[in-house]
């Protein structure tokens, strides 16, 4: 959250902005992609690494696919992440790992099933 409120600073001095002005407004007029989007671009784009094989190991091992932990086999189970299980919100609705896996079996199957980083990312961009 420090993050996104130095950005938010850093806007009001480029734009010269009151402090009372929303900051969605602010990063349209710079055409920047406000800092949560862009959190969910990265979390979306870790995901597809890890479908593909090029994550390093000690994501791999928090991330799994459906694949890895259930002996049948589904259509989509090489593309879907598995879930972890969770009480309340709170307790781990919003670590990491549900963050990731919610925001990634969410996405469309067309954009899941892209051939490169590039054009998964060009996709998610326009979403």
């Amino acid at each position: 959250m420090c993050l996104f409120y130095f950005c938010v600073y850093v806007l009001r001095i480029i734009l010269e902005a009151q402090r009372t002005c929303r900051t969605v407004t602010l990063f349209n007029n710079l055409s920047w992609i406000p800092f949560y989007n862009e959190v969910y671009i990265k979390r979306c784009e870790l995901a597809y690494k890890r479908i593909k094989g090029t994550l390093p190991d000690y994501l791999n091992a928090s991330l799994r696919k459906n694949s890895d932990a259930h002996s049948i086999v589904t259509r989509y189970c090489n593309i879907d992440l598995l879930c972890h299980l969770y009480r309340n919100i709170t307790e781990g609705g919003r670590t990491f790992n549900v963050r990731t896996e919610k925001d990634w079996n969410n996405l469309p199957l067309s954009l899941k099933k892209k051939n490169s980083m590039k054009s998964f990312k060009a996709e998610l961009l326009l979403m």
